[in-house]
């Protein structure tokens, strides 16, 4: 079981979404950053409270937090503004990297899956 060490170490996954708003990056970093249009937009839908502790400010260009609510494990978000390639608005990136405990073992056992599927059409 070669993959053993590289299955271990699997312990998050990272989540980059990107997004082109109608707006120039000062209107869209007070999207991201001022409380009132947070809420307009950023709300649990189930109505969980959540928790956020700051590890990065660049004003205007990149914000950086780490954030979870009582039910769920923390996940570190970095969010990148940015002019649009071509001048149409706002490029918005957000890279989310959160643990999926679930997935650690899981690997393990895909690898030993295949292999006692391969041994029983041998």
């Amino acid at each position: 079981m070669r993959n053993y060490v590289v299955a271990c170490i699997v312990e998050s996954v990272h989540v980059t979404r990107t997004v082109v708003l109608p707006v120039s990056t000062d209107e869209a970093w007070e999207l991201l950053t001022d409380p009132d249009e947070l809420a307009e937009w950023l709300v649990d839908p189930e109505g969980a409270q959540r928790h956020r502790v700051m590890e990065e400010v660049v004003e205007g260009q990149r914000l950086g937090f780490v954030w979870w609510s009582d039910d769920d494990d923390p996940s570190r978000v970095a969010i990148t503004v940015e002019e649009a390639e071509d001048g149409a608005g706002a490029r918005v990136t957000v890279t989310e990297t959160a643990p999926v405990p679930e997935w650690h073992g899981r690997l393990l056992d895909l690898e030993l899956r295949c292999l006692t599927r391969q041994s029983a059409f041998a």
